[in-house]
């Protein structure tokens, strides 16, 4: 596990590292899901392929996986 190190703004704000960008596809207005467990922050790039993992979790939920890639990608623009 590669460790790598950032530092919070005084606007609450980090850098995520160009080298994790990368390997996560991350670029510009890339939302994140940020939530905490056991006294860690998780970061979770919202992906076409992160969305693509949530279909089938709660049933047929294609129309409302569908209607969130629509909205993911107009945000984009």
């Amino acid at each position: 596990m590669n460790v790598e190190f950032t530092k919070i703004t005084s606007k609450g704000q980090i850098v995520i590292p160009a080298v994790l960008r990368r390997k996560l596809r991350m670029k510009t207005g890339t939302r994140v899901a940020v939530h905490e467990s056991g006294g860690r922050l998780i970061l979770q790039p919202i992906t076409d392929e992160f969305i693509d993992s949530m279909r089938g979790m709660l049933g047929d939920t294609t129309d409302m996986i569908e209607q969130l890639r629509r909205d993911h990608h107009r945000e984009d623009k």
